[in-house]
């Protein structure tokens, strides 16, 4: 079974890969990915690498609603536990 906690690590992983600025960082679920530079691209980059590595899928026009790293990681848990 997936957990929050494992979602939330691989996003850290994937944003931490994908963008310089969040490296070394605290990366809190309560903050928005602007809030470590992270842009548009990045932002469907990070979302697509972790769901291909947890094997969700969401679409890309829900991944741009979210306004926190908690609410991807959210929309990525009810994506994984639907079956």
């Amino acid at each position: 079974m997936l957990t929050r906690d494992k979602i939330f690590e691989t996003l850290k992983d994937n944003l931490q890969l994908i963008s310089e600025e969040t490296r070394g960082k605290e990366i809190s679920e309560d903050a928005s990915l602007s809030e470590y530079g992270t842009d548009s691209l990045e932002l469907i980059e990070v979302a697509s690498r972790t769901m291909k590595q947890l094997n969700v899928k969401v679409p890309r026009t829900e991944v741009s609603k979210i306004d926190s790293i908690g609410e991807l990681v959210t929309l990525f848990e009810k994506a994984a536990h639907k079956d």
